[in-house]
């Protein structure tokens, strides 16, 4: 079997395993925090992705495309310049981003101000995590590139949820939300 094919079954389990203990996360989460919990914990996680959507800028793709182009040329420096850039430019976005979308709910009732502040710290992961995974995926190591937000982000959002429910923790979204 060649690599290519290897890589394309790695990557295909990883999403298969994302897929699979997200769901088990969502469901220990509905346990624990009831339906309200989860409203407040999926309006929260739904601004995260809206707002990372602007944090990231477009850039994700076109660093995968700019770094290939760079790692075949042999443009060693310019390809080191970008892999700091992106990540860095898209990082300081997403701070600041989160800081108005905290600052605008200040009104808020405190469950959905905490979930947000909580969801800023993982605005904040997922932008950079998508930056850095995509110039792996731009150096030809898509499988690598994927490990982060398709292995360790569900294995860590589930492990966390898991252990504040066994441990009978208050069913709080911003808890759920600093799991994430």
């Amino acid at each position: 079997m060649g690599s290519v094919a290897l890589a394309g079954m790695a990557n295909v389990l990883l999403k298969v395993f994302a897929a699979g203990t997200m769901l088990v996360a969502t469901l220990v989460m509905g346990w624990w925090l009831g339906p309200e919990g989860v409203g407040i914990y999926a309006m929260g996680f739904a601004t995260v992705t809206l707002t990372g959507i602007a944090a990231r800028l477009g850039l994700e793709s076109v660093v995968v495309r700019e770094v290939a182009i760079l790692a075949q040329e042999g443009r060693h420096g310019e390809l080191r310049g970008l892999a700091t850039f992106a990540p860095s430019i898209t990082t300081v976005l997403a701070v600041g981003l989160g800081g108005v979308l905290v600052l605008g709910h200040l009104g808020a009732a405190p469950a959905v101000r905490w979930t947000l502040v909580a969801g800023v710290g993982l605005l904040v992961a997922l932008t950079a995590t998508s930056m850095l995974s995509g110039v792996l995926r731009g150096l030809h190591h898509v499988t690598l590139g994927n490990v982060p937000l398709q292995l360790l982000r569900p294995l860590g959002f589930a492990g966390g949820l898991g252990a504040l429910y066994a441990i009978g923790a208050a069913a709080e979204p911003w808890l759920a939300m600093a799991c994430h």
